[in-house]
């Protein structure tokens, strides 16, 4: 399955570098970007914010589901967030017995896997920076809560205890960083068009 994801905490940069490289393959039809979840899953999401934990994860997970159902095999897909997102989100905070239901069911789906996750990574200090200059509801909401905000850090940017694909971290600290990270992920999308 050609799938890209693209992964990260907000404030990262991930959906800026997500739509600098729509903006480059806009004229290719083989190269398809969307967000996640996808529609009709979008329009009742906000109805799952409040839901407990493994409720809203069975959600998500879903939408990627049916994601995976709907997809062209002669495209290429490039994800704001997929699988990667859906697991890290909802493990953090859970206890034990909720955390092996969770990998239970994760492990039992055979959903399938992206092709490469590029999981974006920026220091405490550069996140907090972007979402002060955001200034936006959800990510005032995600920050009131300093520990939670941490731990959910910890658990993008540890390691991984169930089989996610092929991941791999690119920096993204500076407009160096951010140059350099576009040029691999194009290369990558670049090198799948051409199979």
């Amino acid at each position: 399955m050609k799938i890209i994801a693209l992964e990260g905490i907000d404030g990262t940069g991930k959906t800026t570098i997500f739509e600098k490289l729509k903006a480059y393959f806009a004229d290719d039809p083989r190269v398809v970007f969307a967000k996640s979840p996808p529609p009709p899953f979008y329009e009742v999401m906000a109805d799952f914010w409040e839901k407990p934990k493994l409720e809203r994860f069975l959600f998500f997970l879903t939408a990627n589901i049916y994601f995976c159902s709907k997809k062209d095999d002669h495209k290429i897909y490039v994800l704001d967030r997929f699988i990667f997102s859906t697991y890290v989100t909802h493990i953090v905070s859970l206890n034990r017995k909720q955390k092996q239901v969770l990998k239970s069911l994760l492990g039992e789906i055979d959903i399938p896997k992206p092709s490469k996750t590029y999981l974006i990574k920026s220091s405490l200090s550069a996140i907090q920076k972007r979402l002060d200059e955001r200034n936006n509801e959800i990510d005032n909401k995600l920050r009131s809560n300093r520990a939670y905000f941490e731990e959910l850090y910890d658990q993008y940017y540890g390691e991984q205890d169930v089989n996610l694909g092929q991941v791999e971290t690119l920096e993204n600290e500076n407009w160096e960083n951010f140059n350099r990270n576009i040029d691999v992920i194009k290369q990558d999308i670049e090198a799948m068009r051409g199979k």
